[in-house]
């Protein structure tokens, strides 16, 4: 008769570990990616430590990219910050057999996903300058959502030279992945305009006047790129200092999001602001130095000092974010026409229903219009 054969029993000690930094806890996923399923948390350690253990040069795994990524702290210290990876759900336990293995948890998996997919990503890129194929012949063993997330990362760099590199990838590639393939070098060869929307506070880009901007602009030939930024402190509304520390961590947050984009490949680029949107939108182009089309949903007085460029405006009389006449004033002084919506609020709604279809009928048939003609300078009010 077969002998039962205990579970071999393990204990977190995480020590006087209150807390890691994500660029710590990213390391330690990424160690943990060569081991899920397969190794467990002293295999983590030695990679971590940069140890020359027999078995783990076995199986290459100090080929690993942080690998030795700790090699001025003791094993046990190492240890610690493993086991509050653990006790904070980055990673699990999961047995196999006998054997405690490391498994991803969801949100560890959610990191380590974006971490792996922008390694890869700019692996993929110096290959594409040096014209070679090491990272697309290895996409045979790469996690499908991994090759999802890094995909989508070449369409937003919008670079064509990166075609080549795909090709060779197509090639062997099963057919889901071949068309998203097919699909980003589409976009890459064929895309020669952009447009990135800049969200409120709350007003996000599924609300109208970003959704159908969305729409529009995808219906126009552009490509579109949406700025999820948010964590802004609460009651921002009339305290200047919280204004100023949402606009920076919005600023900083779409430099973040958009520094792979390769603004030089495209004809036109478009930016669709809404709210205090418009004014990090305004900020970013006079930044980066570049030269955008801008449309303005109810815009915050701070926009117009970073404003360049051809632009619209859309304003409601009521929004109690900025003063009517103040809006008018810096659109006469900069050109650009302003559309004036009676009795609307910093939505561009009024509360009812059919005033404000209305009102969304007329917005859309004035931004397809400036979608539609590259440039022309106004200074009416159109009310």
């Amino acid at each position: 008769m077969a002998r039962n054969r205990k579970k071999v029993e393990f204990q977190l000690n995480s020590g006087a570990v209150v807390e890691l930094p994500m660029e710590d806890i990213k390391v330690i996923l990424r160690a943990a990616d060569e081991l899920i399923n397969t190794g467990g948390r002293n295999m983590l350690v030695k990679i971590l430590k940069g140890s020359k253990d027999k078995k783990l040069l076995e199986h290459e795994l100090d080929q690993c990219p942080v690998y030795g990524y700790y090699h001025d702290l003791k094993q046990e210290e190492i240890s610690a910050r493993v086991d509050w990876m653990l006790e904070e759900d980055y990673l699990r336990i999961s047995y196999s057999g006998r054997l405690p293995m490391l498994i991803f948890s969801e949100k560890g998996w959610e990191i380590e996903k974006e971490t792996y997919a922008e390694e890869l990503f700019q692996r993929l890129k110096k290959d594409a300058e040096k014209n070679e194929f090491s990272v697309v012949n290895e996409m045979e063993h790469v996690n499908r959502q991994v090759i999802t997330d890094l995909l989508e990362k070449v369409r937003q760099r919008g670079d064509s030279s990166f075609i080549p590199q795909l090709d060779i990838w197509k090639a062997g590639a099963v057919k889901k992945v071949k068309t998203h393939i097919e699909s980003v070098e589409k976009d890459l060869s064929e895309v020669k305009k952009i447009a990135v929307l800049f969200p409120g506070i709350g007003y996000t880009c599924d609300k109208p006047l970003l959704y159908y901007s969305t729409k529009l602009c995808m219906q126009s030939g552009y490509r579109v790129v949406q700025v999820p930024y948010g964590g802004f402190p609460k009651n921002i509304k009339g305290d200047p200092l919280k204004m100023r520390q949402a606009f920076f961590s919005a600023y900083e947050q779409s430099v973040k999001i958009l520094h792979e984009i390769n603004w030089d490949v495209y004809e036109e680029i478009l930016f669709v602001g809404k709210s205090i949107g418009t004014a990090v939108g305004a900020h970013y182009a006079k930044s980066h130095h570049l030269t955008v089309r801008s449309i303005h949903f109810t815009p915050l007085e701070e926009t117009f000092s970073d404003t360049e460029g051809e632009a619209i405006v859309f304003h409601g009389s009521a929004d109690p974010w900025a003063k009517t006449d103040e809006i008018r004033g810096y659109c006469e002084k900069e050109k650009m026409p302003l559309y004036l919506t009676e009795n609307a609020n910093h939505s561009l709604e009024t509360g009812n229903v059919r005033t404000d279809l209305e009102t969304l009928r007329k917005v859309f048939a004035v931004v397809e219009e400036f979608l539609r003609e590259k440039s022309k300078n106004a200074t009416e009010v159109h009310e």
